[in-house]
């Protein structure tokens, strides 16, 4: 299993949309103005899952490169997303104001 987190001062909430309307799942309220997806990728036997959350420019990135063989990796990750984000997301920017 390869976990790996990112924290960018790249964000913005077209990348969002763009995502969700290709089919990736939204994200829960974690964090309040900042919205997001996860996933777990089709047509690979990696298991690999991702969790994006993006509040104002920031954006965090949990990416699961390596799953486990019949774990649910989307949950995984989702569950990575809430535990961090609330402190790392909310420490590092503002919500945006549209």
């Amino acid at each position: 299993m390869a976990l790996q987190i990112r924290l960018t001062p790249s964000g913005y909430r077209g990348l969002v949309k763009e995502e969700l309307d290709n089919g990736a799942t939204p994200l829960p309220q974690i964090v309040p103005g900042a919205e997001g997806y996860y996933f777990k990728a089709r047509g690979t036997d990696r298991n690999n899952a991702y969790a994006v959350l993006v509040r104002g420019r920031t954006l965090l990135n949990v990416q699961l490169e390596m799953g486990v063989a019949g774990r649910d990796n989307a949950a995984d990750v989702l569950a990575m997303m809430k535990l961090i984000a609330p402190k790392l997301i909310t420490d590092a920017s503002a919500p945006d104001k549209d």
